[in-house]
């Protein structure tokens, strides 16, 4: 599992943890409509929820193919074409 996938996880978690704290009410039973709002609203959550975690997420690159890339050095000149060093650049294939 990444680690993005397990930090999401660990949130979501959390975020159920914080409104069944939130939501503690007294010791007694009632009628129920206290406990039909709480389980409908998490129902709405996770359907919600996993409609949008299932979205393709836009920070991918389209994989139209294995781009190859590597760190080279490139000469560097300056004004008067004279070799004063080196730099790093990013050459794919």
């Amino acid at each position: 599992m990444s680690l993005i996938c397990r930090s999401k996880t660990a949130l979501a978690a959390l975020g159920v943890a914080a409104c069944l704290v939130g939501v503690a009410a007294p010791a007694y039973a009632g009628d129920g409509d206290g406990a039909a709002g709480l389980i409908g609203g998490l129902a709405a959550g996770a359907i919600i929820g996993g409609a949008i975690a299932s979205q393709h997420p836009g920070y991918y690159e389209p994989a139209y193919g294995y781009r190859h890339c590597w760190i080279a050095r490139q000469r560097v000149y300056n004004q008067w074409g004279r070799f004063v060093g080196w730099r790093r650049v990013r050459e794919c294939r």
